[in-house]
């Protein structure tokens, strides 16, 4: 086909190719958006930090609000894994502020970039360190596809 074309003139050749490559470009594009890595699970390199407890964003939120002691006993210095609205996105993807209340340290933000910006709603693994600032703060987070 690109033979043919090519045989009808050189504008036409590289119109053609233009267009070719604008529809490969937008189909990546949009097939990066939903494969993205899983990275929920901390390399399996016998890190203890793969046992975590769901819990659900509303509840945590509920628990601080109504006494961060309590919430602390329940949740601190132990591995969390929620899902949220992301309310505020730091430029470099370092940290993510889920529901105006969670703030997700992203352990290796380049990784995750993908997850980040094309969903609304995100699903992080990290650690409690109880409130901070006003904040829920989890660190050394990893970030799942929601797909």
């Amino acid at each position: 086909m690109l033979a043919d074309v090519k045989a009808a003139g050189s504008g036409t050749f590289l119109v053609a190719l233009a267009t070719l490559g604008i529809l490969v470009g937008g189909l990546v594009g949009l097939l990066g958006c939903g494969g993205g890595n899983d990275n929920t699970s901390p390399s399996s390199n016998g890190d203890s930090t793969n046992r975590y407890m769901s819990v659900d964003i509303e509840t945590l939120i509920a628990d601080y609000q109504e006494s961060a002691a309590l919430a602390d006993a329940k949740y601190k210095d132990k591995r969390i894994v929620i899902s949220g609205t992301k309310t505020y996105v730091e430029p470099d993807h370092s940290y993510v502020i889920l529901e105006d209340f969670v703030r997700a340290e992203i352990r290796n933000p380049q990784l995750s970039t993908e997850v980040i910006v094309c969903f609304d709603v995100i699903t992080v693994n990290g650690l409690c360190k109880g409130l901070s600032e006003g904040l829920v703060l989890l660190e050394d987070c990893f970030i799942k596809d929601t797909m």
